[in-house]
């Protein structure tokens, strides 16, 4: 982080130009994400204007790079947070669904509570994109409309946004519950390698009875995935080391050090674990006589 900061505090551009530049990123088929990452680096008021200024553009494509800058202004200084969770709200009303995703995009990052209402009046829009955005949105939210909302986007038809909606339930709230250990458990049955592996996490993070049989289920599947192994590790099960010392027997890591390193890593805290693993949710807990 500091060598970044030095770059970016280093770098000759104008933030008008940065944001022509974020422009052409916007637009490319890469991730590069340099300018915008500066223009937040810098986060200060003229920044924060050229913003604002452009979320009130009848340019929908200058909405959502507007919509863009103002989402993590300051980084961890969350620099004029009130006016962009604000600007970033009445963004969602907005007729272009582009701009909508970069508004509730930005909204996650900015991680108001505020915004919760609107993004889930959003959930079932018609548009996997918007949803895409609500799911980032709500992803960070320990709220019970948030989590609701969540749960239904797990069910998605959209690949990408069940994966993150079962990624945030898994990994990204710390509540617990039935009903949000039966949507991570639904997840266990997805034809998407990524989503069952998060849904084996969120199970494992709550030590939930059914996942041993899970994973020694998934690693009988030909492609091992790493968000499994991930899951054992976060379980600490001592009765997975012999299954975990099979597969790192079997599997080949000519190409994949850090496959093999996760795989030891995993073996290690399932040796340490003492105690009991598993857990019922706060729901499911015998009531005391």
């Amino acid at each position: 982080m500091q060598d970044t900061s030095k770059k970016y505090a280093a770098d000759p551009r104008s933030s008008e130009e940065l944001v022509e530049a974020h422009r052409q990123e916007m637009n490319a088929e890469d991730d590069t994400r340099e300018a915008i990452g500066i223009l937040h680096f810098r986060g200060g008021w003229k920044e924060f204007e050229l913003g604002r200024q452009l979320t009130k553009s009848k340019n929908p494509e200058d909405r959502a790079v507007g919509a863009d800058i103002l989402a993590q202004l300051g980084w961890d200084k969350r620099s004029f947070h009130e006016e962009s969770v604000e600007l970033l709200i009445n963004l969602l009303s907005d007729p272009d669904h582009n701009v909508i995703h970069y508004a509730a995009i930005s909204l996650g990052h900015r991680n108001d509570a505020r915004a919760i209402p609107p993004l889930v009046e959003l959930a079932l829009h018609e548009d996997p994109l918007v949803r895409f955005g609500v799911t980032f949105g709500l992803s960070c939210h320990d709220d019970e409309q948030a989590i609701a909302a969540l749960i239904q986007l797990s069910r998605d038809d959209d690949n990408d946004v069940r994966n993150w909606a079962m990624f945030a339930l898994a990994d990204q709230i710390d509540m617990d519950g039935t009903d949000i250990r039966e949507a991570l458990a639904a997840g266990l049955q997805d034809p998407e390698v990524e989503i069952r592996g998060e849904a084996l996490i969120g199970l494992a993070r709550r030590k939930d009875v059914r996942v041993f049989a899970e994973l020694i289920k998934e690693w009988t599947l030909h492609d091992v995935s790493i968000l499994s192994i991930e899951a054992a590790e976060e379980l600490a099960d001592p009765d997975l080391v012999p299954h975990l010392m099979n597969l790192q027997e079997s599997l080949d890591f000519s190409d994949d050090q850090y496959f093999e390193d996760r795989i030891q890593d995993a073996i290690e805290a399932c040796k340490q674990q003492t105690g009991l693993v598993f857990n019922l949710s706060d729901e499911d807990q015998e009531p005391e006589e």
